[in-house]
């Protein structure tokens, strides 16, 4: 428990007192009951808090959580790479445990939207974007504090390191379609 209020309050030593436990799969379990708050969440801000499309629908979470965890050790890899392009020493292992505390915001996610949905009925997500928009730098934030807990790296390095990894991806997105549309066209000249 005192993970999760130190987390709360001071992500920056968290992260240094979490990496140097052995807490083995809290950080996990963590990660599988975000999912499973996030999943909720949107369902019932979605849906106006009426959810109908029953429970069929969480079988899927587990298959969720393989690939976030996956996705997960990407991720870290490519964090622990530009933060050794930042000059901070490596300890990837390290991160890679503490990174599923990072989505410690969403597990209230499903409160937040079951209050909301009672407080304000017809609302029909109408708070939604707002809402999403702060647990999403909520997350960052925790996210940037845990860099600079595992690496030591200044506040705007941190910010660096842990917007570069999406830039990658999204430039991966951007790409990949001209990359396949050059190759039929390369394949295309050829025949």
């Amino acid at each position: 428990m005192e993970f999760f209020t130190l987390l709360l309050l001071e992500p920056r030593l968290a992260a240094y007192a979490i990496s140097e436990q052995d807490i083995g799969y809290k950080g996990f379990f963590l990660l599988f009951c975000s999912l499973i708050s996030f999943y909720v969440g949107n369902l019932l801000f979605l849906s106006g808090g009426s959810a109908t499309t029953g429970i069929t629908p969480l079988f899927f979470i587990p298959i969720l959580f393989v690939f976030s965890v996956f996705f997960l050790w990407i991720l870290s890899a490519l964090y622990n790479y530009f933060a050794e392009m930042m000059g901070a020493p490596g300890r990837s292992l390290r991160f890679f445990k503490v990174l599923p505390f990072a989505a410690l915001p969403f597990l209230f996610l499903t409160p937040t939207a079951l209050i909301l949905s009672l407080v304000f009925p017809n609302t029909k997500g109408f708070i939604y974007l707002p809402l999403m928009l702060a647990f999403f730098l909520w997350s960052l934030y925790i996210l940037i504090r845990l860099l600079e807990g595992i690496y030591g790296l200044e506040s705007h390095k941190a910010l660096t390191v842990s917007l570069l990894p999406w830039a990658v991806f999204l430039l991966f997105l951007i790409g990949t379609p001209f990359l396949i549309s050059f190759t039929g066209l390369a394949l295309a000249v050829m025949l």
